[in-house]
C-alpha cells in the first residue's frame, strides 16, 4: 500500500514498477515471458523503497555550509565514511565493515519515528518512540532480514559491542563539527543550546575515541567564543 510523506504520495515497489512501459510486476508476465518474483524477494524491495523516505526526514543540524538542515540519510552515510576514517584511534579493537554497517542502521526507525532534537524536550521519550518504530518498520521483512537488521539496530542503540560503542560516539561527535561549521545557521545558535549540555554528551562517549574527543571539546569552546553555544 502507498504511504505519504511531506504531503507527497509514496509508492511502493510493487507499484512503482507496475508503472514501466511494458512492464507489470504482479500481472501480465506471462505474455513477457518473465517469472514472477518470489514474496521474499518483492517484500525486500518494497523495504528498500521504503527505507528510501529516509532522505525526506529532516534534521535539526544542518549541513556543513548552513544552507538547509540535513536529513537522515546524509547523516547516515556521514556516520559510515567516519567509521572508515578514525578506526585507528579506537580505544578498542574493531571491525571498520562491521562498524560500516551499523552507521547504515542507526537511524533508520527515523522514517517511523522522525528526527529526536536530543537537546530538547522530546528527547525524554525517543527510546519508547523507537522501540516501537523498530517493530512497526521491520514487521513486513522476511524473518532472515528483520533479525539481522533489528540485531544491528539494537547492537548500536545499545552499545552492546566495541563496534556500536564506536558508532555511537561517532554519532554523538560529528554535529559537534557540523555545527561549529555551520555557525550562526547551527542548531546550537537556532535552539539556545548550553555548553554544558553537549560536554555531558561528549562525556558519554569520550573513551571510546579520546582523540576525537578532545577535539570536540575544542569545538565547543570555539563555539562558545563564537556565540553559537550558551555559557557554561
Amino acid at each position: 500500500m502507498s504511504r505519504s510523506i511531506n504531503g507527497r504520495k509514496i509508492m511502493t515497489w510493487a507499484e512503482a514498477v507496475g508503472t514501466l512501459p511494458g512492464y507489470a510486476f504482479l500481472s501480465g508476465l506471462d505474455e513477457l515471458e518473465i517469472a514472477a518474483p518470489d514474496a521474499e524477494l518483492s517484500q525486500l524491495l518494497d523495504f528498500l523503497g521504503r527505507m528510501d523516505e529516509l532522505k525526506h526526514v529532516q534534521r535539526q543540524n544542518p549541513v556543513s555550509n548552513g544552507s538547509r538542515p540535513e536529513n537522515t540519510a546524509e547523516h547516515s552515510w556521514h556516520v559510515a565514511l567516519a567509521c572508515l576514517l578514525f578506526t585507528r584511534y579506537a580505544t578498542e579493537p574493531i571491525d571498520p565493515m562491521r562498524c560500516v554497517g551499523l552507521a547504515v542502521l542507526h537511524d533508520m526507525v527515523e522514517v517511523v519515528a522522525g528526527d529526536t532534537f536530543v537537546y530538547g524536550p522530546a528527547a525524554a521519550g525517543r527510546r519508547r518512540r523507537e522501540e516501537h518504530a523498530i517493530g512497526v518498520l521491520l514487521e513486513p521483512l522476511p524473518t532472515r532480514e528483520r533479525e539481522v537488521l533489528e540485531q544491528g539496530w539494537r547492537e548500536y542503540e545499545f552499545t552492546k559491542t566495541a563496534e556500536g560503542k564506536y558508532v555511537m560516539a561517532l554519532d554523538v561527535l560529528l554535529p559537534i563539527f557540523m555545527n561549529l561549521m555551520a555557525g550562526e545557521k547551527s542548531s546550537w545558535r537556532r535552539h539556545g543550546v548550553a555548553a554544558a549540555a553537549v560536554r555531558h554528551r561528549v562525556e558519554g562517549v569520550e573513551d571510546t575515541i579520546p582523540a576525537l574527543a578532545k577535539v570536540a571539546y575544542e569545538a565547543i569552546e570555539k563555539g562558545i567564543e563564537r556565540g553559537l553555544l550558551t555559557s557554561p
